[in-house]
């Protein structure tokens, strides 16, 4: 084999290994039951911590309380976020940050109304990373 075919085959090889490892991508449940089941789906991904994102209203009406069980249930440490507004704010989203990195969060949770968390979504798609690198 030539040394230029050799090359040629060692520039493609990052490429080959790049296709072959997984991108990871965001696991979205919900639906009837997902709150009770949360905690065994991060315990089987290897969470440890856990940032729960919500809304007061959502928190005064307890609906937090069994994704807390659930986590408890399975020895995952939480933070509760609920200082969340439909039109976040850049200081909301810090406060977020803030919160997420205090508490070591391996994972983000959303709980909220499925148009107020794909407006968070647009939003951390449009300022999360400005806000990262702040």
């Amino acid at each position: 084999m030539s040394s230029y075919l050799f090359r040629r085959m060692i520039c493609k090889l990052p490429g080959a290994v790049i296709k072959v490892i997984p991108k990871p991508e965001p696991v979205l449940r919900g639906g009837f039951g997902a709150r009770e089941i949360i905690g065994e789906i991060c315990a089987f991904a290897g969470y440890k911590s856990v940032l729960l994102v919500t809304d007061k209203t959502l928190f005064s009406l307890g609906y937090h309380e069994k994704i807390l069980n659930s986590l408890k249930a399975n020895n995952i440490k939480c933070a509760v976020f609920n200082n969340i507004a439909s039109e976040p704010t850049v200081d909301i989203i810090s406060e977020g940050r803030t919160t997420a990195i205090n508490c070591c969060a391996d994972c983000i949770i959303a709980l909220g109304i499925d148009e107020d968390i794909v407006q968070h979504e647009l939003f951390y798609n449009k300022r999360w990373n400005s806000i990262l690198n702040a």
